[in-house]
């Protein structure tokens, strides 16, 4: 239950929560970006780290505006958002993930969309420049983020990637967090939120997301994120032609989809 937050005394000022596991080639770009931002609009950083690697040994020479909270088990990113939302004090939440880090006007833009009626959204992304020649990250930059491109105008959608999030703690509230799912979780947020509120993307909200490098992994995530999109439809009740198929094969048409749709 995260009715804590309509009690709780806030500030209109931003908590920027990080779930982490194993991200020690990546945390330090998220936590200096965080740290770098124009003006003084974040809070508080909060890390919910649940690593068994050397990524602690990084965390810990941060300290200012930087809250640890580390936990014993491997924790799936939903579960620990929402920890990191229960520990929190700003009126309003953003989320970004331990391999992502945010251009210097990323809060300051968050505000802003904030201050013009968009309490909860996401925003777009970018290739790191030193990954622009790899086509295994490039791959997965367009073939996950091909509708989050930082061009356009701000639209309504009915969700966006959690690794670029933002809502209002009240809102957060009502829909009682991330549901407790591996992945499409963003999506199953956004389609909470959309029952009560407008879900916007914001595209001029900027962050640069590092990507894997090596085929196995890509081909494990992307089959990872097939499965749960099967799950998430079958959670809200929309059946595949597919669902008598091995799950992974969903990789198949996914994969088409989105590369017809980066045509258009």
């Amino acid at each position: 239950n995260l009715c804590w937050a309509l009690n709780r005394k806030t500030m209109s000022l931003i908590s920027v929560i990080i779930p982490c596991y194993n991200s020690s080639s990546t945390i330090a770009f998220t936590l200096e970006g965080l740290l770098s931002q124009d003006g003084d609009h974040i809070k508080e950083i909060i890390i919910v780290d649940s690593s068994d690697d050397n990524t602690r040994m990084i965390i810990n020479k941060y300290d200012k505006k930087v809250k640890k909270i580390y936990l014993n088990e491997k924790t799936i990113p939903a579960i620990a958002r929402n920890i990191g939302a229960k520990e929190s004090t700003g009126e309003i939440l953003a989320f970004i993930d331990s391999d992502a880090y945010p251009e210097s006007d990323w809060s300051k833009k968050i505000v802003g969309a904030y201050n013009e009626g968009c309490n909860t959204g996401g925003g777009s992304y970018l290739l790191p420049i030193f990954q622009k020649n790899n086509m295994v990250a490039a791959a997965q930059f367009f073939l996950q983020f091909n509708e989050f491109m930082a061009y356009g105008v701000p639209i309504q959608k009915t969700f966006a990637p959690s690794c670029n999030l933002y809502c209002k703690r009240t809102l957060f509230c009502e829909v009682e967090g991330f549901p407790n799912i591996r992945a499409a979780e963003d999506v199953l947020f956004g389609l909470a939120i959309c029952k009560i509120n407008r879900f916007w993307f914001r595209p001029e909200i900027m962050v640069t997301h590092i990507f894997r490098e090596n085929i196995t992994d890509f081909v494990r995530n992307q089959r990872l994120l097939g499965k749960y999109g099967f799950l998430y439809r079958k959670r809200i009740g929309k059946s595949l032609w597919t669902k008598s198929l091995p799950l992974f094969l969903l990789i198949v048409p996914i994969t088409t989809a989105k590369g017809l749709r980066i045509g258009y």
